[in-house]
């Protein structure tokens, strides 16, 4: 009968809802709970650099002490991510553990005799940060670039020049004044730029490009266009009413046979000069380099074109309007 009513109250206080006492864990006691001594600090360092988290606990029984180190970065303790393997006083970040700037690093530190369920304590949260570079650290500039406004068809050159104050050596990078990175212009010189604005960056090489560097001065590059020289597609437009215009041969021969000779040799030379103007489209020469070449070198080259230009002109030309106008007392 006793049990009976032992039962009932127990079904009785499930039906109601009343939660039965479950015994609590036992608290660590004082002399069995971790202290940490000494709390990690945050740290300033540089990309790619090495460094080192510590902690110092200890448990006043004399039990050994663990530890569980926690990534902080995008939740907080007591959430933080758990690093795995890292279960030492100290994290050391190396150059090959994944990392970035402005992580967050934690530790938890339990009585290892007794286990990690039997309770902990949480260290501070500390940030690693990246640190300015220090005056020997960081280049000088002792020769800032100057605005350039170059002459057409001549080289033009931006230059800077820098020390580091601690012997290291020192690296360039240029970029656009919009902070584009302009790949491969890493030199102190940067030859033939085009027109725009400029800056340059020069950094302790040891250290790399992200530990940051000495910015110079933003310079202006004026380079006026090339000039241009017209198509053979564009010539031949041009004069090609020209070349059509006018009597037949024989019409023009009747009127004054020297106007005939000299109407020739003037059309054959514009056919040459498209002849020409058709090479240098085919070898894309810009018009820099065609006024370098020289008057001599382009009479040359025109000579080469004008036996084949004046058989252009006599079978294109002459001859399709010498037949048209045979019928009307025309004659070849």
């Amino acid at each position: 009968m006793k049990h009976m009513k032992k039962l009932l109250s127990l079904l009785l206080a499930a039906a109601l809802g009343v939660g039965l006492a479950v015994p609590a864990a036992a608290a660590l006691a004082v002399n069995e709970t971790p202290v940490i001594t000494v709390q990690p600090r945050d740290k300033g360092v540089l990309p790619g650099e090495e460094f080192t988290l510590s902690v110092q606990a200890h448990i006043p029984n004399g039990d050994a002490a663990g530890y569980q180190w926690y990534d902080a970065t995008w939740h907080a303790a007591p959430y933080g991510s758990t690093m795995i393997g890292e279960t030492g006083p100290e994290l050391a970040i190396t150059a090959s553990t994944r990392y970035s700037m402005n992580n967050k690093y934690y530790c938890v530190v339990y009585n290892a005799t007794l286990g990690r369920s039997a309770g902990s304590v949480t260290s501070e949260t500390v940030s690693v940060t990246q640190r300015p570079l220090t005056a020997a650290e960081m280049p000088v500039i002792t020769l800032q670039p100057r605005d350039v406004t170059a002459a057409s068809g001549v080289d033009h050159i931006l230059s800077i020049q820098a020390y580091t104050p601690n012997g290291a050596p020192v690296g360039y990078q240029w970029y656009r004044s919009d902070g584009l990175l302009l790949t491969n212009r890493t030199g102190a010189e940067y030859f033939r730029p085009q027109s725009d604005s400029y800056y340059c960056v020069a950094y302790n090489a040891d250290l790399g490009l992200l530990a940051g560097g000495a910015k110079s001065n933003t310079v202006t590059v004026t380079v006026p266009k090339a000039a241009t020289l017209p198509t053979a597609r564009q010539l031949l437009e041009e004069y090609k009413g020209y070349l059509n215009n006018g009597l037949s041969l024989g019409e023009n021969l009747k009127k004054d046979p020297l106007y005939l000779i000299n109407g020739v040799i003037e059309k054959t030379s514009v056919i040459t000069m498209i002849c020409v103007m058709w090479v240098l489209d085919l070898f894309n020469v810009p018009a820099d380099r065609v006024q370098s070449l020289g008057g001599n070198a382009i009479q040359g080259i025109a000579m080469v074109f004008l036996i084949p230009a004046l058989a252009i002109y006599v079978l294109v030309f002459a001859l399709p309007v010498s037949l048209v106008m045979l019928p009307f007392g025309g004659m070849l």
